[in-house]
């Protein structure tokens, strides 16, 4: 993570920064640079300085343990406000200091202005969203963790299938599987059959899973503070040949956008290659993004991949490839997370290329 930190630095002018987590606004930079869960240290500040390989971690008493100790972390425990506000004046004052505006409290924003007089303040966002988006070897091995967790899950679908009756009850069923050994979903489950596989985000009902339609399940799990994130088509009953062959469609739309997916590559293009599929086949579009990058948030750096989007994929990104097609009695989507490679891409989940049948 020293490199990561200088990597920020290099990216902003700031020559301190500082992260606030908040019960209201959790930062994942906060667990990103300190590797300390969020939610528990959910009332604390994270210093970052140039110059300097560690963070420093301003907490209180009742939160601090001896484990801290054993963090590349130098900590710091502060009790009373007072002692707060001298701390952070004695940091800030004339110095250039780095926000991540994207989470930063506006009203904290002004506090910090009045009380601590820094020379400049400057949003460091974009510098994040740079950093972050190229993940550790450290990072991706627990992406691939939850993926592999997610994918083991969801290949019992059609066990879980023959003894459940509604989409409802088969999400609960799923989520009760990813609890016996992750504490944390990456979102909440969709399940939708037939037509609420229509809706995108559809929100499981306790609709009977019926016969002759698609089923659509949209479902990961976070493992150490890392997500998975994937989508799997089945059928429900015996497809016709047009049924298989509207999954084949979106299917190879998807494998099109993964042969393209290399460093170098415009986000861009991957969408409107992987959209020329759906389009041959059903005379529509893609009604989202092609995908988007996965980590310690579901919709993490990079950015979605869609048009007019121009930012280059890049060695160490894991994003997803979701392309889909939905209609007002069906939908299609099929997600897989993938590895940018030095010369192309990897798969960390892998979709059957045919329609799976329950």
């Amino acid at each position: 993570m020293k490199e990561k930190i200088r990597d920020l630095f290099r990216q902003t002018p700031a020559t301190t920064v500082i992260i606030r987590n908040t019960r209201q606004s959790l930062d994942p930079a906060f667990q990103y640079f300190s590797g300390l869960d969020p939610k528990r240290f959910d009332n604390n500040i994270l210093l970052l300085e140039k110059n300097k390989p560690h963070p420093t971690l301003l907490v209180h008493s009742m939160e601090f343990d001896e484990d801290l100790k054993r963090l590349p972390l130098h900590v710091v425990i502060i009790d009373r406000q007072k002692k707060m506000d001298l701390f952070l004046s004695q940091r800030f004052k004339n110095k250039i200091v780095g926000l991540n505006y994207d989470t930063y409290p506006y009203q904290r924003v002004l506090y910090l202005r009045k009380h601590f007089h820094p020379k400049r303040l400057v949003n460091i966002s974009s510098g994040l969203a740079t950093v972050r988006a190229e993940k550790t070897p450290q990072e991706i091995k627990k992406i691939k963790t939850a993926c592999k967790i997610t994918s083991e899950i969801l290949e019992h679908a059609p066990e879980f299938v023959k003894k459940i009756r509604t989409e409802k009850e088969l999400a609960e069923k799923l989520e009760n599987e990813a609890f016996k050994t992750v504490d944390e979903l990456a979102y909440p489950t969709i399940v939708a059959f037939g037509k609420n596989a229509g809706i995108p985000h559809h929100n499981p009902a306790p609709q009977k899973i019926g016969k002759n339609n698609f089923l659509l399940i949209d479902f990961g799990v976070k493992y150490d503070g890392y997500c998975a994130d994937l989508t799997r088509t089945f059928f429900r009953g015996k497809p016709t040949e047009e049924q298989q062959w509207q999954y084949w469609v979106v299917s190879q739309s998807k494998k099109r956008a993964f042969e393209l997916a290399k460093p170098g590559a415009i986000a861009s293009d991957l969408f409107e290659a992987a959209d020329d599929v759906i389009f041959s086949g059903f005379k529509t579009h893609i009604p989202h993004a092609l995908g988007h990058g996965i980590g310690l948030e579901v919709h993490d750096y990079p950015t979605r991949m869609a048009t007019k989007e121009t930012w280059k994929l890049a060695p160490n990104q894991v994003v997803t490839l979701e392309p889909a097609i939905y209609t007002r009695s069906f939908g299609i989507r099929i997600e897989d997370d993938i590895r940018i490679t030095k010369t192309g891409a990897e798969y960390l989940t892998r979709a059957p290329e045919e329609l799976h049948t329950l």
